[in-house]
């Protein structure tokens, strides 16, 4: 999150814009790349067309993914733990499933996972439930038989509501959401403690 975040700064110091708008990051927090281009575009007039732009995004954010996007300490030994009993695991990602694939083979992680699904691959947010829906088909089964792991309330809300078995994810990053967080998932997770603990 910390290179999401800081990706509408990368992209407008290209265009001499030292100072990001007041609320920009929490205004396209929900938004795929496209969306968010389109929006910052919009808004600031930039002299470029947003397909560039998501061009221009989609290039530095490649160059995160593929040499200095870290890995959450924990995350390994717990998909490796999963895929050796056999659950099939699956990535519902906001970001390009491209660049999420990148990033998981270079973290050695993409063997764990039976499918990559991005938020632009099935044409909407997770504001919107299509991406977990599209899951469980892939899953053939019924969304109380799914896991779905989120660190972000409002896609944890979406795919709760959408009736998945929901197990919320501690991420310093979103830290002031985590109470809200706890009272609405099923299960919670540290991965950096790999401590599991039911809410309810």
């Amino acid at each position: 999150m910390p290179f999401w975040e800081n990706l509408a700064t990368e992209l407008l110091d290209r265009y001499g814009i030292d100072q990001l708008p007041v609320g920009l990051h929490n205004q396209i927090q929900t938004m795929t790349l496209t969306d968010s281009a389109i929006f910052i575009q919009e808004l600031l007039a930039l002299p470029v067309t947003a397909a560039n732009l998501v061009q221009e995004m989609r290039a530095l954010m490649d160059r995160h993914y593929q040499h200095d996007i870290p890995l959450k300490v924990g995350v390994a030994a717990y998909l490796q733990d999963a895929y050796q009993a056999g659950h099939k695991i699956v990535l519902a990602t906001a970001s390009s499933s491209v660049l999420a694939k990148d990033c998981l083979r270079r973290l050695n992680l993409l063997p764990f996972f039976d499918f990559v699904f991005s938020c632009e691959d099935v044409g909407q947010d997770k504001t919107k439930p299509t991406i977990y829906q599209v899951a469980a088909q892939y899953f053939d089964q019924q969304p109380n038989r799914i896991a779905v792991y989120e660190d972000a309330l409002y896609a944890a809300a979406t795919a709760k509501q959408a009736g998945f078995h929901l197990i919320g994810v501690y991420d310093h990053q979103s830290k002031e959401e985590w109470t809200d967080l706890q009272k609405l998932a099923d299960e919670t997770i540290d991965f950096a403690t790999a401590v599991k603990g039911e809410n309810k």
